[in-house]
């Protein structure tokens, strides 16, 4: 499955890892390398990684290390196939790379956003599933000094989106509601499950 979005000649939007981490501990990191080559040697598709553990995201693509073994390994894909072509010039943050955070209630929105911030990226999301308490975007320990910027400039996306199944815990409409506003304040993309 690795390998199919070299193949794929119809630009297509691609969810990494939808039931796991990518940047899981347990994940080596030459798989990540070979994930990420894949991107470089495939520009048409889009691809998003949602994470809860954003620090070794951010450290990740902030290795100058780890850039090069994923740039040398997608021009080798590249090479070898002939509908991907590796990004000319500027390459690094991948611009078809859609780098988000998971965050459920305040705490771990201001745990993880931060380190989303500090990802090289073009576009960020956060995903606030499943919502299960009121999240202040705006709150400073969020963002840090430059909150006002950081919201609307550094967040392009918002997913939210409740707890489904058996023994799902309750989402209030007024949590989603402002997150809504809020979205609408900054300007960020509102995406409702």
């Amino acid at each position: 499955m690795l390998d199919r979005p070299l193949r794929w000649r119809k630009p297509r939007t691609v969810f990494c890892n939808s039931m796991s981490d990518l940047f899981h501990e347990k994940v080596p990191l030459g798989f990540i390398i070979r994930v990420f080559a894949i991107m470089a040697a495939c520009p048409q598709h889009k691809f998003i990684a949602l994470t809860k553990r954003p620090q070794r995201m951010s450290e990740l693509l902030s290795d100058k290390e780890f850039e090069d073994l994923v740039c040398d390994e997608g021009e080798a894909l590249a090479e070898r196939h002939q509908w991907c072509h590796a990004h000319e010039g500027e390459y690094w943050p991948l611009p078809n790379f859609i780098p988000g955070v998971s965050c459920e209630n305040q705490e771990q929105a201001e745990k993880r956003i931060l380190w989303l911030l500090d990802t090289p990226a073009a576009t960020r999301i956060v995903s606030a599933e499943p919502l299960l308490s009121e999240i202040n975007f705006w709150d400073a320990a969020a963002f840090g000094e430059s909150q006002d910027a950081a919201f609307g400039s550094k967040i392009d996306g918002m997913l939210v989106g409740c707890e489904s199944g058996p023994g799902a815990r309750p989402c209030e409409d007024d949590w989603v509601r402002s997150i809504r506003d809020q979205c609408a304040q900054a300007g960020v993309a509102f995406f409702l499950k």
